[in-house]
């Protein structure tokens, strides 16, 4: 009988342990999609700015572009293997600084969920409210973060057109 109580009160407490665990890792998950929304622009402009960096430094030692596949989803790079080379000092600057400090060259950013972009994401499996759009001067950069894969740039237009 005593065996029989300890068995049922080992199996409540591992219930109650697994149980608070997943609780709180939900709602630290719920916590995070929150703050994303509302600085995630902000904080993938350090990933957009490693990203960047990269790729300019890969084509420095490759001016074909191959070498820049990483930064890429897998899925488009051949699409933008021949743009990433005209990535330049002044667009990783300008992509990793917001307009609002009143430093140039500088750029804008917006989540992708809801924009005229929405299905350069939704077409890839991606989810559009974890990618966000960087304007400046004509250029545009569309990057995503997502799990598992970390930020991959998912579109790229006139990255050397940047004010």
């Amino acid at each position: 009988m005593w065996i029989g109580i300890a068995v049922g009160c080992i199996v409540i407490l591992f219930a109650a342990v697994f149980g608070a665990c997943w609780y709180c890792k939900r709602k630290a998950e719920q916590i995070g999609e929150e703050l994303g929304g509302e600085l995630g622009g902000g904080l993938t402009r350090i990933s957009l700015g490693f990203n960047l960096s990269g790729i300019k430094m890969s084509c420095a030692a490759d001016p074909s572009g191959a070498g820049a596949s990483n930064y890429f989803h897998p899925q488009v790079f051949t699409q933008y293997q021949g743009v990433a080379c005209q990535v330049n000092d002044q667009t990783v600057q300008a992509m990793g600084r917001d307009c609002n400090t009143g430093q140039v060259p500088c750029s804008a950013v917006s989540n992708l969920a809801g924009s005229a972009d929405e299905s350069r994401a939704t077409a890839l499996g991606l989810t559009a409210n974890q990618c966000w759009v960087y304007t400046s001067g004509s250029a545009k950069i569309i990057g995503c973060s997502q799990p598992g894969t970390g930020f991959k740039l998912i579109h790229m237009e006139n990255p050397g057109a940047v004010q």
